[in-house]
């Protein structure tokens, strides 16, 4: 077992010669996706939409675990009003209203 003084006994690799620095990372132009933001602004859209007129979309687990349900509720008190399908979700996300 090495101190913690002491020398590294690995060989240099080649493309990093003794002495050389490791390149550096540039994490200035790091971030997320532009098409990553454009979908976050989108599902902040649509969750405004819905907000305005008293309703708000959740996901859940179902009761046995196995799947997952998309929820409509309502923002005020976290009631849930009806679990809604996969095509009313895309048709929320489309522009439409619940009913």
């Amino acid at each position: 077992m090495s101190s913690p003084s002491a020398p590294p006994t690995d060989e240099p690799t080649p493309e990093r010669r003794s002495g050389e620095q490791p390149d550096a990372i540039d994490l200035a132009s790091g971030g997320p996706p532009q098409e990553l933001i454009e979908q976050m602004a989108r599902a902040d859209e649509i969750n405004r939409r819905l907000r305005a007129s008293g309703r708000e979309i959740c996901f859940a687990l179902s009761g046995d675990g196995r799947s997952l349900q998309i929820e409509l509720r309502d923002p005020r008190n976290g009631g849930l009003l009806r679990t809604i399908s996969l095509p009313e979700a895309i048709e929320l996300a489309e522009g439409g209203l619940p009913e």
